[in-house]
């Protein structure tokens, strides 16, 4: 449900830092415009899990249809 799409954005953001260990830093390295892409994509998912039912998903939801 909507908790683990929550747990899961989290991680994929957290891993895409760029840092030594990290997966971040070697996408990063190999295509900065995939590293951009899921950064986002991970930021909108955790927007939207955080505000499920309020303002921006009222938005997005408009855009959509």
């Amino acid at each position: 449900g909507l908790i683990d799409l929550s747990v899961n954005a989290m991680i994929a953001f957290f891993n895409m830092l760029p840092v030594s260990v990290l997966d971040g830093r070697k996408i990063l390295s190999w295509n900065p415009a995939v590293f951009a892409i899921v950064i986002v994509l991970a930021f909108v998912i955790l927007l939207v899990s955080y505000d499920y039912g309020g303002s921006l998903t009222t938005i997005l939801n408009a855009i959509v249809k």
